[in-house]
């Protein structure tokens, strides 16, 4: 669980840093949901089998095939 969140954690600041250099702030927009879901299996012990874990799952492999 700490591993899917230390990645998840990289590729949003990959985001971030895009965003920054390239002035396009449409690839941070929406990615509350994300740093909610970080949040929640951080505060309940990084279960890989919890519903947040599922969704930033979906999420890194959405960003991956792109």
């Amino acid at each position: 669980g700490e591993l899917l969140i230390r990645r998840i954690k990289n590729e949003l600041d990959f985001l971030h840093q895009e965003a920054k250099a390239t002035n396009n702030l449409e690839l941070i927009t929406g990615i509350g949901d994300e740093k909610t879901a970080i949040k929640t299996m951080e505060d309940d012990g990084y279960d890989l089998f919890s519903s947040e874990a599922d969704f930033l799952i979906e999420w890194l492999h959405e960003r991956l095939e792109k």
